[in-house]
């Protein structure tokens, strides 16, 4: 399970920065996005949440596609990082790691996730991206 501190506290030290939010930030960009990708489409066969949300009344988070290579490179555009040199290397790094976990997959389930045209993580056009990684898989189950 991993849990997500999405949310700043109502309480914080003098001179805080409040502009860089969760999703604002580098690193935990690539933080979800890779616990995302650990956790591939499990969810419904878990029984419990892979992915808590603490920020969320119901402690969860919504169920994304996986980010593929490409998309994790448009969404640290879009990213900070506390000394500006780490973006090179955490694109790296979750390009190593999506082609890895992505390429193993054998049997891929998304049943229960609603795939909707348009969703900028879930829809028919981001699974079509998610399964060209998928070099090793031999069953899908979409319903």
């Amino acid at each position: 399970t991993v849990v997500l501190l999405t949310q700043l506290p109502d309480e914080l030290p003098a001179g805080f920065d409040t502009t860089r939010t969760y999703e604002s930030r580098g690193w935990t960009t690539f933080e979800r996005c890779s616990a995302e990708l650990s956790h591939p489409f499990r969810l419904f066969s878990a029984g419990w949440k892979l992915v808590i949300d603490v920020a969320d009344e119901a402690g969860g988070a919504k169920m994304r596609l996986p980010a593929t290579p490409a998309r994790m490179e448009a969404l640290l555009a879009k990213c900070r990082f506390t000394n500006g040199a780490d973006k090179g290397t955490v694109l790296a790094l979750y390009e190593q790691t999506a082609a890895a976990i992505l390429g193993s997959l054998d049997k891929l389930s998304v049943a229960g996730l609603p795939l909707v045209r348009g969703d900028v993580w879930c829809s028919p056009s981001r699974l079509a991206e998610a399964l060209n990684y998928c070099s090793s898989l031999r069953a899908v189950a979409v319903v």
